[in-house]
């Protein structure tokens, strides 16, 4: 069968929304503090070796795309698959970090570069769209996963829930692999100099995997803990929560193909500036509000995953603005471990944060500080970067 760029399009958009289930987390991680006798620290472990994992397997499979691009799907379905059912067998934080964690998290990490190296080597115009709107899925996810998931611990056992999981998981591959494996044919106009020869600016890209590393921060933080906070931590009634982090997801979703676009059309540095801004306000926003309005509370933190959405979605366009494309797959995947970075450091802060304080504005005024800081990194990138950021 003949490659169609609709049908890839589509199917890729189905794979993120199940990919996207490792943003899930949250939901689970009452029920396993419950059930494991853990803390906030020790509960938030699969979560950020999940998403240590999934950036790590990205830069290994980014180098192996082009040789090995069937490979790497297969060995990816397997690890996912693997993570929720072997999930649904321990009874341990430790090894429930092995299963869910490195499992389930190296799978996503495989399978997420797959459809992102196959668009720019095809699609020729509005790649920031057509990115944009592959990624969607992986941000809408948890509007589909956190009341299914929620729906499922009410029903089920946690284990019975990572094996049920684990089964929907396998429909859902067995529907959407295939335009991954088909063979391509480009159409995108390609450099002609090899990946082996191609040189790139090392200091640039270390002074943009700064900016990245801190613009997820936020977002990887709040995501985590969105669940937590407003039901253990502010006493949130759990429906509306539930509802709300639907919502939220939702927003994540649709930033994704929102900001792509306005990349396409305005450039990275003005789309990048008022995101960080926006990040800042609703910083603010959370540190002054802490749990005394749940309005406020859902206003500000709709803000956190609509933010992390765009950022997700600039890290492949400033690979491909600022790099040769014969580069594409071995830089994006180092780029994003500064995904993994950012939840090291985001997740074992607000864990450490909420054992030992019971509070939650310090997690909010690290936010502020981080993209303070962030917003003038931005304008010296802009400065590096002039005529290839500026529209």
């Amino acid at each position: 069968m003949n490659f169609s760029r609709v049908y890839f399009l589509f199917m890729s958009f189905v794979l993120m929304l199940l990919l996207g289930s490792v943003y899930a987390w949250s939901v689970f991680r009452v029920e396993v503090e419950s059930v494991m006798a853990v803390n906030a620290t020790l509960s938030g472990l699969p979560y950020m070796v999940s998403l240590v994992s999934y950036a790590l397997m990205m830069m290994l499979g980014g180098r192996w795309m082009k040789q090995s691009r069937t490979v790497i799907v297969f060995v990816g379905v397997i690890l996912f698959i693997s993570g929720f059912w072997l999930s649904s067998l321990v009874s341990n934080i430790y090894l429930l970090t092995l299963t869910y964690g490195v499992f389930l998290g190296s799978g996503v990490g495989l399978l997420y570069g797959v459809p992102m190296f196959i668009l720019q080597k095809t699609f020729t115009t509005r790649i920031g769209l057509f990115s944009g709107l592959i990624l969607m899925g992986f941000g809408l996810s948890s509007s589909l996963m956190t009341p299914l998931i929620a729906t499922l611990l009410q029903q089920q056992t946690l284990q019975q829930t990572f094996m049920t999981l684990g089964s929907i998981s396998v429909l859902v591959f067995a529907l959407s692999i295939w335009p991954l494996l088909q063979k391509i044919n480009p159409e995108a106009k390609q450099d002609a100099t090899s990946e082996s020869q191609a040189q790139y600016d090392k200091p640039s890209f270390r002074f943009l995997y700064t900016v990245f590393a801190l613009s997820l921060i936020s977002g990887l933080t709040i995501v985590g803990l969105s669940f937590r906070i407003g039901v253990i931590t502010y006493q949130f009634d759990e429906s509306f929560v539930t509802i709300a982090i639907a919502i939220f997801a939702l927003l994540n979703g649709a930033s994704r193909p929102f900001f792509g676009g306005l990349v396409d059309r305005f450039g990275f540095f003005k789309v990048a500036f008022i995101s960080l801004l926006t990040l800042v306000g609703s910083g603010l926003l959370s540190l002054f509000n802490g749990g005394n309005n749940p309005v406020i509370f859902a206003i500000s933190f709709a803000t956190f995953w609509f933010g992390l959405g765009n950022w997700m979605a600039l890290m492949p366009l400033s690979v491909q603005t600022i790099f040769a494309k014969s580069l594409f797959a071995s830089l994006y995947g180092k780029l994003f471990t500064a995904y993994g970075v950012a939840a090291i450091i985001g997740t074992l802060f607000s864990g450490l944060i909420l054992d030992v304080t019971q509070v939650t504005w310090p997690i909010y005024a690290l936010i502020v500080i981080v993209n303070i800081t962030n917003l003038f990194l931005v304008l010296a990138l802009r400065k590096r970067f002039h005529l290839t950021f500026s529209k």
